[in-house]
């Protein structure tokens, strides 16, 4: 897969479903999690890289299932917050 222009392909992260108490939360009640791993980004993408954990706006994007793994596709400007680069182990507030 190759994105286009500033489009991200992010593998999302697993869905909770189980509380922090051990409740098992019913399909209506789990949320899609905003975060995840970019596996690939467009040539016209500027500030994201290949490996880097981001928080993505929440029901943004188009979702793909491939091979039983989740991605989503998003422009850059979705992205709201680096987590941590490829590599690295958090961004520091400076970055």
């Amino acid at each position: 897969m190759i994105p286009l222009r500033d489009l991200l392909i992010i593998k999302r992260d697993p869905l909770e479903e189980m509380t922090t108490g051990g409740v098992i939360k019913p399909d209506t009640a789990v949320e899609l999690p905003s975060t995840g791993e970019v596996v690939q980004v467009g040539p016209q993408a500027q500030d994201v890289r290949v490996g880097d954990r981001v928080l993505i706006s929440g029901y943004s994007g188009e979702e793909q299932v491939i091979e039983d793994v989740t991605y989503i596709i998003v422009p850059e400007k979705n992205v709201l917050v680096i987590l941590s680069r490829a590599g690295d182990s958090a961004v520091s507030p400076q970055s």
